[in-house]
């Protein structure tokens, strides 16, 4: 039989199985005057359809599903497996099977009136079919809305009552989805990620034992009660006071953990329940990567910094070189991933640059639950190898501790007795904490096994520090030919000492190669700085001032520098305003110490006394102030001040030479034994230091011990036999004992100015004991004419030429008292000399 037309804009059935042999569809508009849509012609009336057939009640075979057609009621009989699926009817309906046994005719079929009104619409174009809409209202697809439903709510409550028992992770343990990969999928900004994880970020204070501040920086809550910063910043320390973001500070009790070689340590805090900063996976990153910094809140905001990863070392544990982006403030803070997990701690390197400690070690650590003091982390560094130690000192030296690097190193150089590489790093450390003299006593140790440049430039960098600019300059040049050309500190401080001397133009070709070379290196900016002040490059003082804050944009540490300028290049009154600014923002004992000496270059001797009483007084005091405030009284004509401040500074080291001996020199005119125990002492200590050795030769000649002043020089001139100086005044010692030694002494010396009048009175003094008085009075009459305002050599003159002419000895005693009454030297021992003789003479 010939298949009817399919319905006009319709699609042939899709193959869901047969259908049962085509039935003409009713016409529900027969007897209207027009055909229904899509109908055949009308037909005789025998080819009606004829009514449903009566369901069997117990059919057999396999179950079917027996329902009709929603559109134009025609009975369908389908397999029950096919239940749940749609079939076709040939009016165009789509037909969902029921299960089998059929339903309720209510619940699949609209109503008469309902579906003669739905066809009408279909026939104009402008509703679904009444079989969508017994689609949408049947059993399944209720169901089905249901279970959406259910689900989504089960979901949800599930989610929050997770959420709200989970709390923060114990120990630090990172989400379990930090393990198998980063749990947020979406890269967070620098707001995003300070707004999400900025609580967690605490500014970290390391005090000594009078809860003053010896170091600074940064940490975040790496667990419930655990704060992660760097090994550094807790090294040295007697205890961390920790800002937290809500504003609340709180001493930490101890150390969970710490791990010098990569730089972490985890204090023990009693916080309360604080966001905790998620750990990631440091073994995944990569180089390249982009990563966040995140530092304490500054203001409203927290300080983020971009950064990138540039190279991960092969070692395990070994920091990471970031591009940047690591200051003071943030060092010891979280470095972030972009989806958020903490995969380093931030670093800063000895040598100014940026890295990541990381954080997989931290993990482990998390786990520790022993607490440790502060004292133990000391003790336990100070006895690791010597590379170790010498590293942290380098770390501790980037981070500003000097003092803490010089307690380190010093325990470990008392253990193993120091190596010259231990020694030059104590005499660094040394500087740093403003100690140059004990630094320049470390560099000559290590000098002694040293034999490159380094020992020479620290000797020439701390005898500038203490204004010996001449021999600062000599040990420089020495460094230099030995190699440090490429040394931005051994040029910078080259540069300084040739601006203190007036040459100018050499100090900026100096300073400017090292400002090339030492973008860096804080100290030798810091002289460069002064070198181009002093000489009056004002370009070269503003670069070095750039550089320096780009490193460390620390605004009283440069006004501090700045006074220093000021005072460089002779403007005392404002580097006094500028030192007075620097103490208001923080600088304490240093911005005193400056102020003093802007008073002191000022004229104001005792405000200047003041200034530095002050400083002794004030947070952080060092060597310098109680060395200022000692030779200040001295020069004031205070003895006792300055004694008091000379025995301060040798509390601190009973072996400073100069301490020593400045102590001595005050000493000398109340108590001259006591005095010539602190000279000797000064010898002790820096026996090839020549001022120490000559300054207690002059004191024992005058306390009337002139053999143990020949003893000190015989010895000094047997480690510096080509010193000549030293060996004219053991001539001039050994004369009346010994003319022969004497003269053999200053035989052959290259003499010029004053040294060749000294040496021609030993000479004379020899000579006279050898009874050649003619000889002598030519040596006496030599000195004279070399300084004739020694009164000495003019009384020996007068002594040898009455061996010769007695007149002409009378006339020089008489010329010599006229001289001594003109200069107020002893002329009453001259005067009995001239009367003695004229009574002898008859004159």
């Amino acid at each position: 039989m010939k298949q009817p037309p399919q319905p006009p804009n319709r699609k042939p059935p899709q193959g869901r199985g047969p259908l049962p042999e085509w039935q003409p569809p009713r016409d529900p508009n027969a007897g209207r005057g027009q055909p229904a849509r899509g109908a055949q012609p009308a037909r005789p009336a025998a080819h009606k359809p004829a009514a449903p057939p009566p369901q069997p009640q117990k059919p057999k075979g396999p179950p079917m599903s027996h329902f009709a057609c929603p559109s134009c009621g025609r009975p369908f009989t389908m397999p029950g497996k096919a239940a749940g699926r749609k079939a076709r009817c040939p009016c165009g309906a789509r037909v969902l099977i029921p299960p089998p046994g059929g339903v309720p005719r209510a619940l699949w079929m609209p109503d008469e009136e309902v579906r003669k009104v739905h066809q009408q619409k279909v026939r104009e174009g402008g509703e679904k079919n009444a079989s969508e809409i017994a689609l949408e209202t049947s059993p399944a697809k209720v169901a089905m809305y249901v279970g959406v439903l259910l689900a989504i709510g089960i979901g949800f409550f599930v989610w929050k009552k997770s959420n709200e028992s989970a709390g923060p992770p114990e120990l630090g343990r990172p989400p379990e989805s930090a393990d198998d990969g980063p749990s947020v999928t979406k890269d967070l900004t620098a707001a995003e990620l300070s707004q999400k994880y900025g609580a967690s970020v605490a500014t970290i204070e390391a005090v000594d034992d009078a809860g003053v501040p010896v170091g600074h920086g940064c940490g975040f809550i790496a667990a419930s009660g655990r704060i992660a910063t760097t090994f550094n910043l807790v090294l040295g320390a007697s205890g961390l006071r920790t800002k937290l973001p809500d504003g609340n500070i709180l001493q930490a009790a101890g150390l969970a953990w710490f791990d010098a070689g990569s730089d972490i340590a985890v204090a023990t805090l009693d916080m309360g329940e604080l966001p905790v900063a998620p750990l990631g996976d440091s073994d995944k990153v990569a180089a390249g990567e982009k990563v966040y910094i995140l530092g304490p809140k500054m203001g409203f905001e927290n300080d983020v910094r971009e950064a990138r990863i540039e190279r991960i070392p092969a070692g395990a544990g070994q920091p990471a070189k970031l591009s940047g982006g690591v200051g003071g403030a943030n060092a010891g803070g979280p470095v972030f991933s972009l989806g958020g997990l903490v995969i380093g701690v931030a670093l800063l390197l000895p040598d100014g640059s940026s890295a990541m400690a990381p954080v997989n070690p931290l993990k482990a650590g998390l786990e520790e639950a022993k607490t440790r003091s502060f004292s133990e982390v000391t003790a336990a560094a100070a006895q690791r190898p010597a590379a170790d130690i010498l590293r942290d000192a380098e770390r501790l030296l980037a981070g500003g501790r000097g003092r803490v690097a010089v307690q380190l190193l010093e325990r470990a150089i008392a253990r193993d007795s120091g190596s010259p590489a231990m020694l030059l790093a104590l005499g660094e450390a040394l500087l740093a904490d403003d100690r140059p003299r004990a630094a320049r006593r470390r560099y000559e140790e290590a000098m002694k096994s040293e034999s490159g440049w380094a020992a020479r430039s620290g000797i020439g960098q701390a005898r500038l520090a203490t204004g010996d600019t001449g021999p600062a300059l000599a040990a420089l040049r020495s460094a230099l030919a030995a190699g440090a050309g490429e040394d931005p500190a051994t040029l910078a401080a080259l540069g300084l000492a040739l601006a203190r001397l007036g040459d100018a133009p050499k100090a900026a070709e100096a300073a400017g190669k090292a400002l090339s070379l030492g973008t860096g290196h804080p100290r030798a900016l810091r002289m460069a700085a002064l070198a181009c002040a002093t000489s009056r490059d004002e370009d070269g003082t503003r670069r070095a001032l750039a550089a320096l804050q780009k490193l460390s944009p620390d605004e009283s540490s440069l006004l501090l520098l700045r006074g220093e300028l000021a005072l460089a290049s002779g403007d005392a009154a404002k580097a006094q305003e500028l030192f007075e600014k620097a103490k208001e923002a923080g600088q304490g004992a240093r911005a005193l110490v400056g102020k003093g000496r802007a008073l002191a270059a000022l004229g104001q001797a005792d405000a200047a006394l003041m200034a530095w009483n002050e400083a002794i007084g004030a947070r952080g005091a060092g060597e310098e102030a109680y060395w200022v405030l000692a030779t200040g009284s001295e020069a004031a004509g205070k003895p006792e001040e300055a004694a008091a401040q000379y025995r301060n500074l040798l509390v601190g080291d009973p072996a400073d030479a100069d301490a020593n001996a400045g102590l001595g020199r005050v000493l000398f005119a109340g108590d001259p034994a006591k005095a010539l125990v602190h000279l000797k002492q000064a010898v002790e200590a820096r026996p090839e230091g020549r001022e120490y050795v000559f300054e207690y030769a002059r004191a024992c000649v005058k306390a009337g011990e002139v053999p143990a002043a020949v003893k000190a020089l015989e010895d000094f001139v047997a480690r510096r036999g080509d010193d000549a100086e030293a060996r004219v005044e053991l001539a001039v010692l050994k004369a009346p004992d010994v003319p022969e030694e004497s003269l053999k002494l200053v035989e052959g010396l290259p003499l010029v100015g004053a040294l060749a009048g000294r040496a021609a009175f030993a000479r004379g003094l020899a000579l006279f004991e050898l009874d050649r008085s003619a000889d002598a009075r030519a040596a006496f009459d030599l000195a004279v004419s070399f300084d004739p305002l020694v009164g000495d050599y003019r009384y020996y003159r007068a002594l040898a030429a009455e061996g010769e002419n007695v007149n002409e000895a009378l006339a020089l005693w008489e010329s010599f008292l006229a001289w001594a009454k003109k200069t107020g030297d002893n002329p009453e021992r001259i005067g009995a000399v001239v009367t003695r003789l004229r009574e002898r003479y008859g004159r």
